[in-house]
């Protein structure tokens, strides 16, 4: 048998492995749990039923809507069409094994990166397992959540970029499909670009990039300006958080003025918090808090071979990004979910920093670093099925209420529902709604009145200072925290 043979074989045993993995860890995750992941879901059965890219409920209040249903302008599409995709040739589980076969395909591939670099199988297999073993991102993997595909378009973006010869229409390509995913990929595009440029130092390089991202981007931007009036929907009052709760508020105003009103040294404590907390989503917890002091011998031996620190300045611009521009975003998943594009990077620089310094040193120490190699990965194990533990408990103890309440009373199709969870209680009882919480301003009431809706579910985790009028609405069931109201 070849060598090539033997590579082919251990590749395949690894993706194989790995699937079997995930596979058994999937059976106790929730595949919709979070927001996210019922979003994915939901905005699929929409466009399975024909009904395109409308979201069936108001989930947030940046923008004003005049009906329940009404055209997406805040999230981007390329999720929803591959796990439309995925529906479609393997039906609704094929959402979760789309992520499944990535995450795998994606560790034989770091494996590969790694053997390739350093000649070190077993920190090619370090590299490999820092990837499966990933900490609290298993669980949104197996997940309807974006996680994978981030992974996956992060890695070949930041392999592209690191070419010592420009290969700009590759990273157009990626950078485009980047921006299709997450509206934050627009600066991933951008910043391609200007790499690129910087690579070649030619213009018709940057002129051909911009060219091929736009013919990219633009099905949605002709889908934007047909439906919207618009190429791209602005949604800069987000940068004029006050609060996350501003998110949801109807009277926020998202303009520099009232932002200001907070004050400078509210302002200030607001973006050192959210440095901190960006900090920990971006680097300290895809490290298990451990992993990267051997990150930087991997960085300079990536720098020694050509790669000019790409990717360390990504995380470094998008740490700042985040702590600064999108403080209380990040503070509630915005950094998680950039965090994705960065750990196959994470991976292979574990692998490449691993070897740099079993390269570097003398016999005795060799055998310090085997010994820290096996005890990051057994960490990496422990830190994941904690990780992972903890938040399918967090879920299930969040969502459980709804799917109990909803269970023992079910409403109609066509009743339309006030709720602080629109989009879960459309994934399981099928009905449009609104957000209303206690972050709203009129309360849960005056959002039914608006919208005529008939039902109101209220939670004492997120209740509004308002309770619905009792000459109004009547009780109709409760059900732990939660307490469902109808008109009456």
């Amino acid at each position: 048998m070849t060598k090539s043979q033997v590579n082919f074989l251990i590749k395949t045993g690894l993706f194989i492995a790995t699937v079997g993995f995930l596979i058994i860890i999937a059976f106790h995750v929730d595949p919709h749990a979070s927001m996210d992941a019922a979003y994915y879901h939901v905005m699929v059965d929409q466009l399975e039923q024909g009904k395109g890219f409308a979201e069936p409920v108001i989930w947030h209040n940046l923008n004003k809507y005049d009906d329940l249903e009404h055209p997406i302008d805040y999230w981007m599409p390329l999720g929803i069409v591959l796990y439309y995709l995925a529906r479609l040739s393997m039906g609704i589980a094929g959402e979760v094994w789309l992520n499944i076969f990535i995450w795998a395909f994606l560790a034989v591939i770091i494996y590969s990166k790694v053997l390739t670099l350093t000649k070190s199988r077993f920190c090619a297999l370090v590299a490999f397992l820092a990837h499966i073993f990933c900490g609290r991102n298993i669980f949104y993997v197996l997940t309807t959540d974006n996680m994978a595909f981030s992974a996956i378009l992060g890695y070949f973006y930041f392999n592209s970029l690191g070419n010592k010869d420009s290969k700009w229409y590759l990273t157009a390509i990626i950078g485009g499909l980047i921006a299709l995913l997450r509206i934050e990929g627009v600066i991933f595009a951008a910043m391609g670009g200007i790499f690129e440029f910087y690579k070649t130092r030619r213009l018709r390089v940057l002129f051909l990039y911009s060219c091929l991202v736009l013919a990219i981007l633009s099905p949605w931007i002709i889908r934007n300006i047909q439906v919207l009036n618009t190429p791209w929907p602005s949604n800069t009052k987000a940068i004029f958080l006050r609060n996350y709760g501003d998110f949801f508020n109807e009277e926020f105003k998202g303009t520099l003025e009232d932002y200001l009103a907070l004050g400078y040294k509210e302002i200030i404590s607001q973006k050192l918090k959210g440095l901190r907390i960006s900090l920990l989503n971006l680097v300290l917890l895809p490290a298990h808090f451990l992993f990267f002091p051997v990150w930087f011998p991997g960085l300079i031996a990536f720098w020694r071979r050509g790669n000019k620190g790409f990717t360390l300045f990504f995380v470094v611009f998008f740490w700042l990004l985040c702590g600064l521009a999108f403080t209380h975003q990040s503070e509630k998943g915005t950094a998680l979910h950039i965090s994705a594009f960065f750990y196959p990077a994470y991976a292979i620089l574990t692998g490449m920093g691993l070897s740099a310094l079993l390269e570097s040193s003398s016999a005795r120490r060799k055998k310090l670093y085997y010994f820290i190699g096996v005890s990051m990965v057994l960490w990496g194990m422990c830190v994941s099925y904690l990780s992972t533990r903890g938040i399918a408990l967090q879920y299930s103890e969040d969502n459980a209420p709804y799917i109990q309440l909803f269970k023992e009373f079910p409403p109609a199709s066509t009743d339309l529902i006030v709720s602080p969870y629109p989009l879960y209680v459309y994934y399981l009882a099928g009905c449009k709604g609104v957000v209303a919480s206690k972050h709203t301003a009129k309360g849960p009431g005056a959002m039914a009145d608006k919208y005529a809706c008939n039902l109101i579910v209220t939670s004492t985790k997120n209740l509004h200072v308002e309770t619905p009028d009792p000459q109004s609405w009547q009780t109709i069931a409760s059900h732990s925290l939660l307490v469902l109201y109808q008109r009456r």
